[in-house]
């Protein structure tokens, strides 16, 4: 009997260890698949910069909107972005206005910039000139 005890004290002192890395490490970006992921993706990293990440299922489809806030934009870059694709900094650098277009062979398209001395972000998203709310 003292035997089993000794072995059930081991097991739930290693569930518990495993319990303590997993939630120590969690998730430390969102989970986003190119391509099979759809709509707006947005997080800010460790060193302060905001990615704005958009996707759909291999299908047409047009992303466009701005982004506001009372600070100013510092710096920002496009990634993945195709020649039709534009970007516009606006109003002494305190707006983002954007327009592309995904299309099957083009997966996603990401806006990173570092917002300086704000205390709001404001979102204007759309897919397909409407909201996507789901």
């Amino acid at each position: 009997m003292y035997k089993y005890i000794k072995i059930f004290k081991l097991i739930l002192i290693f569930l518990l260890l495993f319990l303590i890395v997993i939630i120590g490490v969690g998730c430390n970006r969102i989970f986003f698949i190119p391509g099979a992921s759809y709509g707006y993706y947005i997080w800010e990293d460790k060193d302060n910069n905001i990615h704005i990440v958009w996707s759909i299922d291999r299908k047409d489809a047009n992303f466009n909107g701005w982004i506001a806030m009372d600070g100013e934009i510092q710096d920002y870059k496009t990634l993945d972005w195709e020649e039709n694709d534009n970007i516009k900094i606006l109003e002494n650098n305190k707006k983002i206005e954007f327009n592309a277009t995904l299309g099957e062979d083009d997966y996603s398209d990401e806006i990173i910039f570092t917002p300086i001395d704000y205390s709001y972000l404001e979102f204007d998203l759309k897919i397909n000139d409407g909201y996507e709310l789901s």
